[in-house]
């Protein structure tokens, strides 16, 4: 989602460029709708658990930095058991956020595949649980996006072989994307 919306604000956002622009960029397992995303994964305890989990981590690790924070309620973040209630009592407080659905809303890939000039690949699976909703038709209306969806993949994984911790299908294919960008770019 990131790769995503820097893309877009280079072009025609906050950050349009004085000078040298990336030739290509690979996205990998982009949440292109983090509200669906989350809202459908609450529905499995287990994972919001570990999300929560990593959260306070993340948050005793921060804790000093974090309490400078205008209007974070420390009580009710450690009352939060669900990852959008995580979200709206740190991330969106962090941010800048009233309201969770507004974060979700603006951190969401699909509003900005549209502004994207520079090549970009998105690469992702159907058996993804953050990904579901694929933006084929905003893809396909954007002369500078491929999509690949493969069928296995997971988020993050798309190991192959029988010995899987070596190169992965992600290596093989962002490298022959980049390479035939700085071909083209280079022809």
């Amino acid at each position: 989602m990131l790769v995503t919306k820097y893309l877009a604000d280079i072009e025609s956002g906050p950050l349009q460029l004085a000078g040298t622009k990336p030739v290509a960029a690979v996205a990998l397992s982009s949440p292109f709708d983090i509200g669906a995303a989350w809202k459908r994964l609450a529905l499995a305890s287990l994972l919001d658990s570990a999300y929560w989990i990593q959260s306070a981590v993340v948050f005793r690790r921060h804790e000093k930095m974090l309490s400078r924070i205008g209007m974070f309620d420390k009580t009710a973040f450690f009352k939060s058991r669900t990852m959008v209630a995580v979200d709206q009592t740190l991330t969106c407080k962090v941010l800048g956020y009233q309201e969770v659905d507004k974060y979700y809303r603006d951190a969401s890939s699909f509003q900005y595949i549209q502004h994207i000039r520079t090549p970009c690949l998105f690469i992702v699976s159907t058996d993804d649980p953050f990904v579901r909703d694929l933006p084929i038709e905003e893809c396909r209306k954007n002369q500078h996006t491929v999509l690949l969806v493969t069928r296995h993949g997971g988020h993050c994984a798309h190991l192959q072989g029988l010995q899987p911790f070596g190169r992965s299908y992600i290596d093989d294919c962002t490298v022959i994307f980049l390479k035939a960008m700085l071909d083209e770019m280079s022809s």
